[in-house]
């Protein structure tokens, strides 16, 4: 269960949560309101939602009037903050008939790669960049280090000519295995991509696939294993004869 939230200043109203279920011409979404109010004014509002979906949330402010968030909530209910044009690309698909699971993938974050990013902004806190302010007074001053850097343990006392060069070094080989970590689907945050309809269609061809081979195991693993194998023999003659004869009407349709 994920819990949505939206509220409005002091003297003012209006806020809202909203699941949107598609587009709409006039207003932009179609909107179908959720949650309670509470308060002493109703001031703000919850949902507790566990369904896959568009949402979002609407906060009354003094100074910018009424301003949106918008999150997708996957199958597996990750929470992915979003926007208003993605939001927008999602809503139209769903409302060409596809559903939101198909067409917004989720990746959670991966825990080795969040390791690797938290300490790159680790190192970028402690290196020293060349002409900041106070730079060379900096330069100047040993580090005592509270974590492992590079060669140099906790505890050590490092003159920053010696500990910047390392650092910078340190930052780059994390980078390239938080690049590797990346082309392996292994992020640092909460991520998603959104199908097209072409991706969607063939992703549903795969499945369809997946689906038929478990099936036909099934079945296979049922039957003594002389009789596997003869069933095997006949399906491939059928699919044999079933491409021949559509090459045969390929044939004849280019001559016409």
């Amino acid at each position: 269960m994920i819990t949505l939230d939206s509220s409005s200043d002091y003297g003012l109203k209006g806020q809202y949560i909203a699941r949107i279920k598609g587009r709409d011409d006039k207003v932009t979404f179609n909107r179908e309101f959720i949650g309670r109010k509470s308060g002493k004014r109703n001031q703000y509002s919850t949902a507790d939602v566990d369904e896959p979906g568009i949402y979002e949330c609407c906060d009354v402010e003094r100074n910018t009037g009424k301003k949106s968030r918008f999150y997708f909530i996957s199958e597996n209910l990750i929470k992915l903050t979003t926007d208003k044009k993605d939001a927008m690309i999602v809503a139209r698909l769903m409302d060409e008939g596809l559903a939101f699971s198909e067409i917004v993938i989720a990746t959670k974050a991966d825990p080795e790669a969040v390791e690797v990013d938290n300490e790159i902004n680790f190192l970028k806190k402690i290196l020293i960049i060349e002409n900041s302010p106070d730079w060379i007074a900096k330069m100047e001053r040993p580090a005592i280090l509270t974590r492992k850097v590079g060669v140099f343990n906790v505890g050590e006392i490092v003159e920053q000519k010696v500990l910047q060069p390392a650092i910078k070094s340190e930052i780059e080989q994390l980078k390239n295995k938080l690049t590797a970590l990346r082309e392996n689907n292994k992020y640092p945050t909460d991520v998603y991509e959104i199908m097209n309809k072409k991706e969607i269609g063939r992703k549903q061809k795969e499945q369809t696939l997946d689906s038929a081979l478990i099936e036909c195991w099934q079945i296979l693993q049922a039957l003594p294993e002389n009789y596997a194998r003869k069933v095997l023999v006949k399906l491939r003659n059928k699919l044999t004869a079933s491409q021949k004869t559509e090459d045969k009407s390929n044939h004849e349709d280019n001559k016409n």
